[in-house]
């Protein structure tokens, strides 16, 4: 079922794992999509699939949302799209780094504070003009902001951050007709984990991308605010 010819959405981290399931996932329900990620070969080989599988529209940016420029590239081509579509947009960017946190270095805490928290929030503000009438949001967060982990204690404040923001965001925005939800997804089979990690064990990107296309496509008279989606043996 083709449901999304309404709908304009920008994805954030789709040139690989859950970004790129989700991109090929909305190409074939029929969306207009934003494609925005760092790695730009990687992108532009996204979007290329997504419009052999029937995407209207894909636009490709190149760029990386801690950055002021990236963030405003990426928020112009979502409204260089026809305005008579419904704004979407899919907070998905991250990145983590897992270990103990004493021995954690301050580069790898700023960048994952900086692109999962800040840059993050930073674009959210940046497109939320186009949101004036109504629209729909997701964050892709993670088990890790409910739930202590060891090892994962800057990645989990970061998403436990995001996690408040679009609860917070949604209080703000519901009176004119803005959709946010914030998906909690256990492990789920992407480039974060290692080569001797239980990948048979984890949730397929494919999973989330459904999901996500199932949150976009719901009528208007209901709203899933959060959501948590698991394997089947719980967290790994």
């Amino acid at each position: 079922m083709r449901c999304g010819l309404s709908k304009r959405v920008l994805i954030t981290g789709a040139s690989s794992g859950i970004g790129r399931a989700t991109a090929f996932e909305l190409a074939k329900e029929g969306y207009s999509l934003v494609l925005a990620a760092r790695r730009e070969n990687l992108l532009l080989q996204t979007s290329t699939e997504c419009m052999k599988l029937g995407a209207p529209a894909v636009v490709p940016v190149p760029c990386d949302i801690t950055q002021d420029v990236g963030r405003e590239r990426a928020a112009l081509a979502l409204g260089e799209l026809p305005n008579d579509l419904e704004p979407c947009l899919v907070n998905n960017a991250g990145i983590g780094e897992f270990g103990p946190f004493s021995d954690m270095k301050g580069p790898d805490i700023e960048s994952q504070i900086q692109t999962n928290l800040v840059g993050t929030i930073a674009l959210t503000h940046r497109v939320l003009p186009l949101f004036a009438n109504g629209g729909r949001m997701i964050n892709v967060l993670s088990v890790a902001a409910s739930v202590p982990l060891s090892g994962a204690a800057v990645y989990g404040a970061s998403k436990a951050g995001l996690r408040m923001f679009g609860l917070v965001l949604q209080a703000e925005l519901r009176s004119q007709g803005v959709v946010i939800t914030n998906l909690l997804p256990g492990a789920t089979s992407t480039d974060m984990w290692s080569e001797n990690s239980p990948r048979e064990d984890m949730l397929p990107p494919e999973a989330l991308a459904e999901t996500i296309a199932w949150l976009l496509a719901l009528p208007k008279d209901r709203v899933v605010e959060e959501m948590s989606l698991m394997p089947p043996k719980g967290i790994l």
